[in-house]
């Protein structure tokens, strides 16, 4: 009941959430589209999300605002979307905790003539796209690269996903292991699964205590998905005394993991700019509305030359960067 209600709640606050056109009519007449766009979780990855779709909403001419549940909970997320279809925007695009269990709701959705979209998932099935910054084994390898990088030729690594159903996460976990045994044998996964961190920090702290609990001097790299993840990992490894024993890497924002890049508890983080997605989304679901065809090699904003592989949109290869000590005085958000 807490839940539901924490989700009601959120509903009826989205009007704070809108960010308004810049005056520019839709072929609706005077009522600009209005797009849903449904996250995860509230987290600072997500407030920069909000960013990008606040930039989009001005220079697009659209009514667009961000829902996100309390916590990475698809239930809630099902909640949020049910409530947009009974409003009858236009668009929803949503970053889901688990796909399939979207599915239901995102078909009742289109079915309703709302037009549907999704980022990180590729597999979903109810949606006219998925739009992605770049394929996700580019992120997985570049994950192994990094430890190497930081931790040398050889080693043993854990590795974390924020839940077993979260598909970026997954795709990323298993391009990382092809690539490993392929390009680095020396280097050994201690799990033959990912350790589940659900997304909190806390959590990453408490698994990170015990694999250092388990496997001591034998652990050398810790690999993590989430963006909360590598905050909890630093904590560990600083409490412990292994910063710079451990290598840390994966994906987070620069402002949740600079004090841990300046001391060493985290080495890099690898990552796009969740404005930029948020851009996109907002961005791909008028094309959309508008009747736009999407087609292969088209430069979009944000993304450039884009590959299509049946539903999925992919941005290319450059989307992912790093930052580390030797950048982080030129960017951060």
């Amino acid at each position: 009941m807490k839940k539901l209600l924490m989700v009601l709640l959120g509903v009826l606050a989205c009007s704070t959430l809108v960010f308004a056109s810049g005056g520019k009519e839709t072929p609706k007449g005077d009522k600009p589209y209005e797009i849903a766009i449904v996250v995860k979780l509230e987290h600072p990855w997500f407030d920069d999300m909000k960013i990008g779709i606040q930039e989009a909403a001005k220079e697009l001419g659209v009514n667009a605002y961000m829902l996100a549940p309390a916590e990475a909970d698809a239930a809630q997320q099902v909640a949020l979307i049910e409530s947009c279809i009974a409003k009858g925007v236009d668009a929803i695009s949503v970053v889901p905790n688990d796909p399939a269990a979207l599915e239901p709701v995102l078909k009742k959705a289109q079915d309703a003539g709302i037009i549907v979209i999704s980022h990180e998932a590729a597999s979903a099935q109810n949606v006219s796209f998925d739009i992605e910054a770049f394929d996700n084994a580019v992120m997985g390898r570049r994950f192994i690269d990094d430890i190497v990088k930081f931790g040398g030729e050889s080693g043993n690594y854990a590795f974390f996903v924020g839940n077993l159903t979260a598909e970026t996460h997954m795709e990323r976990f298993k391009a990382a292991i092809a690539y490993q045994k392929e390009k680095y044998p020396n280097w050994h996964l201690l799990t033959p699964t990912p350790l589940v961190d659900n997304e909190n920090t806390q959590t990453a702290y408490e698994k990170t205590l015990e694999l250092i609990a388990t496997y001591g001097d034998k652990l050398n790299a810790i690999v993590t998905c989430a963006a909360a993840s590598p905050v909890g990992v630093a904590q560990a490894l600083r409490e412990k005394n292994m910063v710079g024993k451990v290598v840390s890497v994966g994906s987070s924002v620069p402002s949740m993991v600079k004090p841990y890049i300046e001391d060493g508890s985290v080495s890099a983080i690898s990552l796009w700019r969740p404005a930029d997605a948020g851009y996109v989304q907002v961005w791909l679901a008028k094309e959309l509305l508008d009747g736009k065809t999407i087609t292969e090699g088209q430069s979009i904003p944000k993304f450039g030359p884009i590959t299509i592989k049946g539903k999925v949109i992919l941005g290319g290869d450059s989307g992912c960067v790093d930052w580390d000590k030797s950048v982080m005085n030129d960017w951060y958000f």
